[in-house]
């Protein structure tokens, strides 16, 4: 009997650690999860500006619902900042990160949405096809959560505008 038992728990051993092996090998890398990038929404701004204009909150407004439905264990959701070449790379950077929190900000402010998406300023895209107009922008970013971000609990936004 012990050594039925012991063939067992022997089976099961080795049937875990090969499972655990297989699951090790199966996480998705970062550029699997940059592969899923799907854009939902350009939002325009103008030139030197992080200011939302009437065009630009019309079409934030049309995707509130759309951003509520998001279920953050499936997608994690980005708002990414661009800016046209005008001015230094320091300047571009800072500009296109202040447009997406500009977004953020107004659907923290007028939807009462938590601050739940991630923000990032990329400054000039490189390699672009798009006119110098069409470059100032925030894109909305879906992307498949197969990393399992998490959003970070959040009671406030603090933002640091100074310089170092």
């Amino acid at each position: 009997m012990n050594a039925k038992l012991g063939l067992v728990f022997y089976g099961v051993l080795t049937a875990c650690l090969l499972c655990a092996s297989l699951a090790t090998a199966a996480q998705p890398s970062v550029e699997d999860f940059l592969g899923t990038r799907k854009v939902i929404a350009v939002i325009p701004f103008g030139l030197g500006s992080a200011d939302l204009d009437k065009p630009a909150r019309h079409i934030i407004d049309q995707l509130v619902e759309r951003l509520k439905q998001v279920d953050p264990k499936r997608k994690v959701v980005r708002f990414e900042g661009f800016s046209s070449p005008e001015g230094s790379e320091v300047t571009n950077i800072n500009l296109s990160m202040k447009r997406a929190m500009a977004v953020e900000d107004y659907l923290r402010t007028v939807y009462h949405l938590p601050p739940t998406r991630y923000l990032i300023g990329l400054g000039v895209a490189g390699g672009t096809t798009l006119d110098v107009v069409a470059q100032r922008r925030v894109e909305v970013v879906f992307y498949d959560n197969l990393l399992n971000m998490e959003d970070a609990e959040v009671d406030k936004v603090i933002i640091d505008d100074s310089k170092d």
